[in-house]
Order: structure tokens, then sequence, then C-alpha cells
């Protein structure tokens, strides 16, 4: 579930709701906002609503300072933004029944975007599943962990290779193959239930995976990467080792058309 940078302050304003607010009425329209105070006075937070229904919330600093915004598109989807004291944007993203969805930016205190992420919903929970750091140039940092999947702009009939180009900080050490299955569900909440076709090279720098089509149904291309990172470590102060394997999956969901 999302957590915001400051606990604290967001169960300040969210117990601040319970204190009295100011209704402030634009013009006789539909719009309304509600601002709302802390028991010693202090702005705590405003809330605009469309029709009576709330559509945006902001909350703010003892200090005055803008700390986040909340903009909610329905009942599901909303879009959070958080700042830093000088109001430059530290980090944005879209929420889906209160957890992290899609593609998520990260600043520095002077703008500059520093990392993004990317969020799965995998079995009612955010998961992160690709990130990619940037230098000060705007290059692409190699402790990313990213894929670049060269889905096609539709399926055919037959059988198909679709190419991935996989990056990661241990993939010299790894080993890296691609699993599949048209009975994986949405949330991937059944990945170790399912029969997956697993598809491995044996080289990283040529990863990819087959899918077959029989039909001209549209269909969700659905699966995950598995980095399998080996690697040894000391055991205490004889000499003895232990062989090590770190799993990391990267997961990935294209809705395509066949023809």
């Amino acid at each position: 579930m999302y957590t915001a940078m400051n606990n604290e302050k967001l169960q300040q304003f969210c117990l601040a709701i319970l204190f009295t607010f100011l209704l402030v009425s634009c013009g006789g329209s539909d719009t309304e906002e509600r601002k709302i105070y802390d028991d010693k006075g202090n702005l705590v937070g405003i809330e605009l609503y469309e029709n009576g229904i709330v559509k945006e919330k902001t909350g703010y600093s003892y200090e005055g300072n803008k700390v986040l915004t909340l903009k909610i598109i329905d009942s599901v989807n909303s879009e959070i933004e958080e700042y830093y004291p000088n109001g430059e944007t530290r980090r944005k993203g879209s929420l889906y029944h209160g957890m992290k969805k899609g593609w998520w930016l990260n600043y520095n205190d002077t703008g500059k975007l520093i990392s993004k992420q990317e969020f799965f919903i995998v079995a009612d929970s955010d998961y992160q599943n690709q990130v990619i750091y940037y230098d000060d140039q705007n290059n692409i940092m190699d402790k990313s962990n990213y894929a670049d999947i060269n889905f096609p702009d539709y399926l055919e009939i037959g059988r198909q290779i679709i190419k991935v180009d996989y990056h990661s900080p241990n993939i010299s050490d790894s080993h890296v193959m691609v699993c599949v299955s048209d009975s994986i569900k949405a949330d991937f909440s059944n990945i170790n239930e399912v029969l997956l076709d697993t598809f491995y090279s044996g080289d990283n720098k040529n990863v990819w995976f087959g899918i077959e089509c029989n039909d001209k149904k549209e269909r969700n291309v659905r699966g995950f990467i598995l980095e399998e990172h080996i690697y040894t470590e000391e055991i205490g102060k004889e000499d003895s080792i232990n062989i090590v394997i770190d799993k990391t999956k990267l997961f990935f969901d294209k809705k395509l058309s066949v023809k």
C-alpha cells in the first residue's frame, strides 16, 4: 500500500478533518472549496468538491508548505504528487485502490528527474517492477533494472518469436529466462499454480520467448522475466562458502490483436 514521505504529517492532515473547517462557495456553482484547520488554527488541508464529490485534496505542513496533492479520478483511480519544502516536485504517480501503479517519477529538489519506477499490482500488493536511474547528464545508470520487450504491432496466426533487451546490474553473473502462460491472471496471483512455458537461451544478450496463436481473438501476452543471480559468500571463519541464488521477476502484460 502507498506510504507518503511523512506519515506523521499525513496523520495530522487526516485527523484534522475532525476539527472545524471553512466552507467557501465559488460563485454559486457546483464547485466547493473546504479549508481544513487543526485545533490550533493552522491550515493543514484544502479539499475541492464538484457536485458534492471530492476531486482534489492538498495537504500542508505547519510551516505552510504544500506537502502533497491528491487528484481523485474515480472511485478506484487517483494521482498523487509530493513536494519538497521549496515547492519542487519530489515524486508523482498513480494509485489504484490506494496502491502504486504504472510509472512513478522521482526528482531532486532542483526539479531534475533522478529515477523512475514501474509498479504492478501483484496479488493485491503494489510491486516495484522496473527501476531506471539517471546520472547528471540524463544517461541511464548501470544499477538500473529494466527490460525493452520488442512487442509487434499485432500477432499473427502461428508461432512467433519476441525478443527482449534485458538490463540488470548483475547481468554477467545471472541466468535470465522468460515465463509465459495464457492462464496467468491479471494480478499474477496464480503464477505458482499454472503451467508456464519457460524460455532460456543461455545467452543474456539474446533473451527471447515464443507466442503461438491458433485463432484471431485478441489476447493478453502475460508473463515475467526471471533473473537468477548466482554468487558465493563466506560462512564464519572457516573458509567455507555458501552459494546464493537471488531471484528477480519483471512482470509484463501486453494486449495485442491477432491478424
